[in-house]
């Protein structure tokens, strides 16, 4: 934490990956209060969104509880993707 917290203080736009097994933690919370307390531009990225092929439900449930849970950093945009697959990967940058 004390790592990410300094590196923060550095960057201009910070990519936060969650993991769509665990879900928002209260750690991925307080890093996110931090980003925008500073006012850092921010991406959120959901990896293993692969979990929920065929689940379409269960994957927009997800969704909207990690919505809920970042509440406070709404602003920024959201996105899921998957390493495994290559799904959605092109859409970070560009």
């Amino acid at each position: 934490v004390d790592k990410a917290l300094k590196t923060l203080q550095k960057v201009d736009l910070v990519l936060f990956m969650i993991t769509a097994e665990e879900g928002v933690t209260n750690q991925d919370q307080r890093l996110l209060r931090q980003v925008d307390k500073h006012y850092k531009a921010c991406l959120i990225l959901i990896n293993k969104w692969d979990l929920f092929d065929n689940k379409r439900e269960q994957g927009n449930i997800f969704l909207e509880k990690s919505k809920y849970d970042l509440r406070f950093i709404s602003w920024a945009p959201v996105l899921t993707i998957s390493a495994k697959t290559g799904r959605r990967i092109n859409k970070i940058i560009g």
